[in-house]
């Protein structure tokens, strides 16, 4: 005998095992793609529009010391965000998370922060009060020495003075959006 053939079960789970690397593969090739970007516009089906619309970014708002109307930034556009990595530079295809700050306004900010396959944010402390909402993925929560477990549609808070950590348990992009209270509006003008 020249050679001794695999029984039927064992090429069965060679070839579960070989489609189960490609799909690995192929999720963490799809998991380098941040920032994700919608792939497609969404229509509009209301044609009888009563007020004027406009397409811009900053709109008038009443300021509730003076009570005069000023203009001010209240939308952020996705296309206009600007994705840095841990280190505060532009993202790159090695970096474990990136993030960006999509609002930002004297009394509070607001963002996303991505964490690639089982990526992790290193703990820091924080001087400002942040709210997280998981938008997809789970990920192991580390406040100051307790660990706890959030996934998909769970939100968070991280009190100020804390320190927090970050990791992603899945071989996916986990996504979060985050507001960040800053509790003291006068250093930020």
């Amino acid at each position: 005998v020249d050679a001794i053939l695999p029984s039927v079960g064992e090429a069965k789970i060679k070839a579960n095992e070989e489609k189960r690397r490609k799909k690995r593969l192929k999720n963490k090739l799809k998991a380098m793609n941040v920032p994700l970007k919608p792939n497609k516009r969404l229509s509009s089906h209301l044609n009888n529009l009563s007020m004027e619309v406009t397409n811009a970014d900053s709109l008038p708002a009443v300021n509730p010391e003076t009570q005069e109307e000023v203009i001010i930034e209240i939308v952020s556009r996705r296309s206009n965000v600007c994705w840095k990595g841990p280190e505060l530079e532009p993202v790159q295809d090695t970096d474990p998370l990136a993030g960006c700050v999509q609002l930002q306004q004297p009394s509070f900010s607001t963002g996303e922060v991505q964490l690639r396959a089982l990526g992790k944010k290193a703990h820091t402390k924080t001087l400002e009060t942040l709210i997280f909402t998981v938008i997809i993925g789970k990920v192991m929560l580390t406040i100051n020495d307790t660990s706890t477990m959030v996934e998909t549609g769970d939100d968070f808070c991280i009190p100020r003075g804390s320190t927090y950590g970050i990791q992603n348990l899945r071989r996916d992009v986990a996504r979060l959006h985050f507001v960040c209270l800053h509790d003291n509006p006068q250093d930020n003008l």
